[in-house]
């Protein structure tokens, strides 16, 4: 009977797990203007809610303000 392990396949290339350290962990700036607050801005704009990009915009900037990483 072959081991299970060779009948598996291997996970692709973009579902494999990054060893490099995310943008917060790195300590580097984090553009959530531009990938969160933009999103925000045109749901105002178009009268589209954004009830959970708001929400997340919020955690992530509160997150990001605690670490330093995005302006007060």
């Amino acid at each position: 009977m072959p081991s299970r392990s060779s009948s598996v396949p291997s996970r692709p290339r973009c579902c494999r797990t990054s060893k490099r350290a995310s943008p917060s962990e790195a300590r580097k700036s984090i553009e959530l203007d531009a990938l969160v607050a933009s999103v925000c801005e045109l749901g105002v704009m178009t009268g589209v809610p954004t009830l959970f990009t708001d929400a997340l915009f919020g955690l992530a900037r509160l997150h990001a303000r605690s670490l330093d990483l995005y302006p007060a």
